[in-house]
């Protein structure tokens, strides 16, 4: 496994680990040290199903389901998909999902301790 550091004020990369496995407490303590250390944490080349998302997800506390209760993974309500792609006249998940800096979640009684996202396909904004 190895953590590269970015070398902005914030993030880093975690390679070496697959998300579609469980993480040996050992692995998940140095990711949660990484996330407190650095506030970002990005893992490339992952290949997860929603099922393992979450379960990824899972280890750092209770999911919740979206209060939109669209745009949810088949089977795994706690994943929702965001996506500005439209298939067959039909968008496949939420498109604006908060374009501008905001805490997801922030009306829940407890907010989380972090938020989970798996890019598939990402746009370039600004180059």
């Amino acid at each position: 496994m190895k953590v590269t550091s970015s070398t902005e004020t914030l993030g880093a990369t975690i390679e070496g680990l697959d998300l579609a496995k469980p993480l040996s407490q050992g692995e998940f303590d140095l990711v949660l040290r990484v996330l407190g250390e650095r506030g970002v944490v990005r893992f490339p080349r992952q290949k997860l199903t929603g099922r393992q998302l979450a379960d990824f997800s899972a280890r750092f506390g209770k999911l919740e389901v979206n209060v939109a209760n669209a745009f949810q993974e088949a089977g795994v309500p706690e994943v929702m998909i965001l996506s500005n792609i439209v298939e067959n006249g039909k968008p496949i998940g939420l498109a604006d999902a908060g374009q501008d800096w905001h805490t997801d979640m922030s009306y829940s009684s407890t907010i989380a301790l972090a938020n989970v996202l798996y890019g598939i396909k990402i746009p370039k904004r600004g180059g």
